[in-house]
């Protein structure tokens, strides 16, 4: 019976046991799941290239889900694809002598536990009249990493179809922007119950905003944008994403633009000259990138060297820390404008909006505006001379380090051009930077070489140029 008693007893203590062991499994396993819930971390990634018919600039984001990178990298490919394809039937065509340009950009319209939904602004220049406009939109399920469609958004058993219809079309028929461009016929036949009608759309924290071309033979035009609001959604849209929607409304201040941009001071105190060495000027262009331009600073800085940092406003916002790193270390910020426009078919305002953008956010970082300005691909400088009077800096030698793959070919390229008083600009966001910038310091320091800022190199080598209220553009 005793055996029996104690055996019992053990019964239930184990019992007990694996059902507290299965209880914390169970609270484990929760807690991984909330753990699960991701935290979107977005960086952004750079594709730059020049060649003598064409020059594109393509920035997308890069993500912590390897689902949504892949998705997003597709149509990076498939875009560049495209482009250099009409490109090259163009030139074979032998049909305009202007450089093609494809330019894209994008915008994080909202970001959650739940959703991402991100726009591409599309520039495409093939030498006609007017470059073409277009938009593309990624919208994401965050925690499976799947395109966000129409029918995964809303309900099954709601008429979304048929109330995005009437929504859409009442708010295309008022719209300011259309005029005399549409007619009701038109309006009808786009916005009918249909959901291929209704397949190009962003999401933000007002709602969902649909895109429309305002006509096939007029390119040139930005698509024409109606939102339907988030009141309008409910009982159509599922549950979580419109919650997600909600919960994550957030109002973006708008910062008007100044008309004109000052530099900072020359901080010739910062490195002191020596006249006994010869002096040239390194640029590191279409920066910051979060490891090459850490690993550009401690090189410098362990060769007490200095160098111009031109950078892309459109980087900044991803890596403020950097440029501020950059500016206390006594190197000089340069503006290059926000994404990398070609400007020789930009208007003047679009130009002066470019670099006021970037302009402000280095001050914002760094508590000077930029005191040096570089065009995109080295080209425009007679279209800035309308609009500030800050140096333009063409480049000595742009050293095309995407295009050479090894090491020893990159460094002697730029000791060919190497001479006292030269500007060289190297592409900070290559992946060659990180192998090739620390030999290429130190062959430089040992051929005598200093390495000072750009506009300490102009005070040094034109002194005259220093503080002219009127722009010049130089080359040594």
């Amino acid at each position: 019976m005793k055996q029996m008693t104690v055996f019992l007893i053990m019964l239930v203590l184990m019992t007990a046991c694996s059902f507290s062991q299965a209880s914390t499994g169970e609270k484990q396993a929760k807690s991984s799941d909330k753990e699960k819930e991701i935290k979107l971390n977005i960086s952004i990634e750079s594709i730059i290239e020049e060649y003598d018919d064409y020059r594109l600039a393509v920035h997308y984001p890069q993500t912590s889900s390897d689902q949504l990178n892949q998705v997003i990298m597709d149509y990076v490919k498939k875009s560049i694809a495209k482009f250099k394809q009409d490109s090259y039937q163009l030139i074979q065509e032998k049909k305009g002598d202007t450089p093609h340009e494809l330019n894209i950009d994008y915008d994080i319209l909202h970001t959650s536990e739940e959703i991402v939904s991100i726009s591409f602004a599309e520039v495409v220049d093939l030498g006609g009249e007017q470059p073409t406009l277009g938009i593309s939109v990624l919208n994401f399920d965050v925690g499976n990493g799947k395109r966000l469609k129409l029918d995964r958004l809303f309900k099954s058993d709601s008429d979304y179809v048929d109330k995005l219809s009437e929504y859409v079309s009442d708010q295309l028929l008022a719209h300011e922007n259309l005029g005399s461009t549409f007619d009701e016929a038109w309006v009808k036949q786009t916005t009918s119950p249909d959901e291929a009608n209704f397949d190009l759309f962003s999401l933000d924290n007002n709602g969902m905003n649909f895109y429309y071309p305002i006509s096939a033979e007029e390119n040139s035009d930005e698509p024409v944008e109606v939102t339907v609001p988030l009141n309008k959604l409910e009982g159509l849209m599922k549950d979580k994403y419109l919650s997600a929607l909600k919960k994550y409304r957030t109002e973006v201040p708008v910062k008007k633009l100044n008309v004109k941009a000052e530099g900072a001071p020359v901080a010739t105190d910062q490195v002191l000259m020596n006249e006994q060495k010869k002096q040239i000027a390194l640029t590191f262009d279409d920066g910051p990138h979060h490891s090459i331009t850490e690993r550009i600073l401690e090189v410098l800085d362990n060769y007490e060297a200095k160098a111009t940092f031109f950078v892309l406003g459109k980087r900044l916002t991803y890596y403020p820390e950097l440029i501020s790193q950059a500016a206390s270390a006594g190197h000089e910020i340069g503006n290059h404008s926000w994404n990398h426009r070609q400007w020789g078919r930009l208007s003047d305002a679009a130009i002066e909006e470019q670099l006021q953008r970037t302009a402000d956010k280095v001050e914002e970082l760094t508590g000077h505006q930029p005191s040096v300005i570089k065009a995109p691909y080295n080209r425009g400088n007679r279209e800035i001379q309308k609009i500030t009077e800050l140096p333009v800096i063409e480049s000595s030698h742009d050293i095309e380090i995407w295009r050479l793959s090894e090491e020893k070919a990159i460094i002697n390229e730029v000791m060919k051009h190497a001479e006292d008083g030269a500007i060289i600009s190297l592409q900070e966001v290559s992946p060659n930077m990180l192998e090739v910038i620390e030999p290429l310091i130190k062959r430089l320091t040992e051929e005598g070489f200093q390495l000072v800022t750009v506009s300490q190199l102009l005070q040094e080598k034109q002194p005259e140029i220093t503080g002219q209220p009127t722009l010049s553009s130089w080359r040594p």
